[in-house]
């Protein structure tokens, strides 16, 4: 799925521009258009329009708000009636809709209900073109408060770039903003000469998938995996490599700085005169004036005429780095050299004479680095990356450009690191089995794309990549970012569990596998005391949405709980992993987590009162967390009055009081 389905954010309101030839017939034709199809509320008295005109096409923008702008409806409409973004705001005055940040709800209204919604209000408002997008198998997300409901445009059963987006609040109903990708083409080509799948899928093996190092685990090894190319899509046709985006490498010149790993924003120590006259006698760094002469020397570099403005020695990580900024009235560089060895590091100059095309410079690196040049190999002609056992460490790299009509250097890199350890090529698995396992996973899938200026449509294979990032060249595992095994994803409600049948935090264990908060594990164990790993994990999951997982798949209790127990700063005296809860201690990380209002008012002493008849048993400090909780309904005690303060807290209890609070 498109991930920007949070749409919320996209700006509906176009440049202002109203063209002499815009004709108002036309305007007035497409309002009325809109005011049929979209209910505008009363109060929103104030309105405002603005034109824009491209792609052949007049656009136009709509906004209704009240006066002092606590409601609002805007709508993006073309000349040709149709809908393409509508956003609302406030909209029954009561909604309070969260960001996107802050803790999860429990939805009131279904997926399936939601999904009905938004196709409902698709259609009303877009009749024309809502039956080209299937919603047979429409992609629903949950974040916050809102269900996120993308779905496919379809020309001959086939998916095309364009896209629905809609969000659906999980509360009321509403839709509170929909976004509708919709290009003009003329024709569609037939499938009856494509070259099928399995020919597709010989062309991809080979081209889809690349052999490299990567670290996973901040230069302790690195590991050899496979990894996705930028060859994903290829003409139905023909075969050939289908490039839409074109041949882009990243370029670091967009970077100040490009040192050894393991030094990029880590803690830099800046020394004083004294300091560093100290470090000159005792270590033997070069001196300014040496490194300036260093710098000097290389000719390719454009130097001429500038004057040193700035320099700087620091620590980054085990290496001293000294840096240079040089300026003239039209031309100016930064440099960044190791302050013991007088290797230039980095260099980035420009000269406004220059035309600002650039080609890549390997005699520079010849003549400069000829120490690197068996452990490197250039790409594409673009830079040089590093080679380990005959397996390319992109992590590692020289880049260098010159500008094509001067010859000057003006973005140079070197970022090698010396300490890296590598894995070893044994038991790599053969080319084919890397392969196989790819294709077992994902197919080749015939795809619609569009180009700018072109009235027919493009058909293509491609492959969705989108949920495969790696795949271990020994073990033939997907692995994630983090170099840990693929979790399978669990979709809204995956949670199942053997044994919540008939207790009494059923429907709390139900609602909140809902939300994807919970065990992956088969029984939820409701009557089993919590520990504080489960409950902060769980926490985190409904208020953090952060989770960590394990290689099974499962969610990572211990590494999930460090990280809420990092983010809210408890101490180490207030959380003992592996040991049980009381009820009291489980209602202040909860009031904590979350709600920030109620958790400062809680530690007021003095002012609150329970009626529980146990209340002289609650912990001084947390008797306001207690009666908090209770005037919000998140606890309501037992039947003879009772809280117990102290009683270690449930599974199922535990599942109950965080139900009560997201709802």
């Amino acid at each position: 799925m498109k991930k920007t389905a949070l749409f919320i954010a996209i700006v509906m309101l176009v440049s202002f521009v109203m063209p002499a030839f815009a004709a108002e017939d036309d305007m007035a034709d497409v309002l009325k258009t809109v005011k049929e199809r979209i209910e505008i509320p009363a109060e929103c008295t104030e309105f405002g329009s603005y034109t824009s005109v491209y792609d052949d096409s007049r656009h136009y923008s709509f906004s209704w708000s009240t006066p002092q702008n606590q409601k609002g409806v805007h709508v993006a409409v073309n000349d040709k009636k149709i809908i393409t973004g509508y956003y609302t705001y406030g909209y029954n005055g009561t909604e309070e809709e969260r960001p996107y940040y802050k803790n999860k709800t429990i939805p009131q209204i279904s997926k399936e209900e939601a999904l009905s919604q938004a196709q409902e209000f698709f259609a009303k408002i877009d009749p024309q073109i809502y039956p080209l997008y299937d919603f047979n198998d429409a992609e629903i997300d949950f974040y916050a408060v809102s269900y996120q409901i993308f779905a496919y445009r379809k020309e001959n059963g086939i998916k095309t770039n364009d896209g629905v987006y809609i969000s659906v609040n999980a509360a009321s109903g509403n839709i509170t903003s929909i976004s509708v990708d919709y290009t003009f083409v003329e024709s569609f080509p037939s499938t009856d000469k494509a070259i099928g799948a399995e020919k597709a899928e010989q062309i991809f093996r080979g081209n889809a998938l690349k052999k490299i190092y990567y670290d996973f685990h901040d230069g302790e090894m690195a590991q050899i995996v496979w990894m996705p190319t930028d060859f994903t899509q290829i003409d139905a046709f023909s075969g050939e490599r289908f490039d839409l985006t074109g041949n882009y490498r990243y370029d670091n010149a967009a970077k100040e700085l490009a040192s050894s790993k393991g030094s990029d924003d880590e803690y830099v120590e800046y020394f004083t005169e004294q300091e560093l006259a100290e470090l000159n006698t005792v270590a033997g760094l070069m001196s300014i004036n040496e490194a300036e002469e260093k710098i000097r020397s290389m000719s390719e570099l454009d130097m001429e005429g500038t004057k040193t403005e700035r320099t700087s020695i620091s620590r980054r990580g085990e290496r001293y780095v000294m840096e240079l900024s040089f300026d003239a009235e039209d031309r100016g560089g930064y440099a960044l050299l190791d302050a013991k060895t007088g290797q230039l590091l980095s260099f980035w100059g420009y000269n406004e004479n220059d035309d600002g095309e650039w080609e890549y410079d390997d005699e520079f690196v010849q003549k400069y680095y000829s120490d690197y040049l068996s452990r490197t190999k250039v790409v594409d002609n673009s830079y040089r990356v590093r080679v380990e056992n005959g397996i390319e460490y992109p992590f590692n790299s020289i880049t260098c450009d010159r500008d094509k009509v001067s010859g000057k250097v003006k973005n140079f890199s070197l970022n090698f690191d010396e300490a890296e350890e590598f894995e070893m090529p044994e038991g790599i698995a053969e080319e084919a089995a890397v392969y196989d396992v790819l294709f077992d996973k994902i197919s080749p899938e015939l795809f619609y794309t569009f180009l700018y200026d072109e009235k027919e449509a493009r058909l293509i294979y491609t492959i969705d990549f989108s949920n495969i990032h790696f795949i271990d060249a020994q073990t033939l595992k997907l692995l994630g970012y983090d170099g840990k095994e693929q979790r399978a994803s669990i979709p809204s409600g995956g949670y199942n569990y053997t044994d919540i049948s008939g207790h009494f935090a059923e429907d709390a264990i139900k609602a909140l596998a809902s939300i994807d908060v919970g065990f992956a594990d088969t029984e939820f164990k409701p009557d089993s005391i919590i520990t504080q790993k489960e409950y902060t994990a769980l926490l985190s999951q409904c208020v953090y949405d952060y989770v960590f997982y394990s290689k099974s798949g499962a969610v990572d209790l211990d590494e999930t709980s460090k990280y809420f127990v990092r983010v809210m700063g408890v101490s180490e005296d207030e959380f003992e992993s592996d040991k049980p809860l009381t009820r009291e201690k489980a209602l202040k990380l909860l009031l904590d987590s979350g709600m920030s209002q109620f958790s400062y008012t809680a530690k007021i002493k003095g002012i609150f009162k329970t009626d529980f008849a146990d209340e002289s048993d609650i912990d001084e400090e947390l008797l306001g967390y207690v009666a908090i909780a209770k005037g919000l309904h998140i606890i309501n005690g037992s039947t003879d009055g009772y809280f117990y303060p102290k009683t270690n807290i449930t599974r199922g209890e535990a599942a109950v009081m965080i139900y009560n609070y997201l709802k």
